[in-house]
């Protein structure tokens, strides 16, 4: 971002299907390939599968938060 030491990859993942179509080990896999491919922004809601893959992308995140950025949606029924 202009102005500030923030950067933001092209790419963003979403993690729509987490806790779905896709299982936390697998997530977890996906998210560690996005990171080290330079992915460092992720997309979230509590809505993706009643909020199962905000859990699964904060477990997988858990002591590399300050090297993301998490966009979330929130309040969706």
């Amino acid at each position: 971002m202009p102005g500030t030491d923030l950067r933001v990859s092209r790419l963003v993942f979403g993690t729509m299907t987490f806790g779905s179509q896709v299982s936390g080990s697998d997530a977890r896999a996906m998210i560690d390939r996005s990171l080290e491919s330079g992915i460092n922004m992720f997309d979230t809601a509590n809505a993706y599968n009643a909020g199962e893959s905000e859990r699964i992308l904060g477990a997988a995140l858990q002591g590399r938060r300050h090297d993301v950025l998490v966009a979330t949606k929130v309040f969706n029924p």
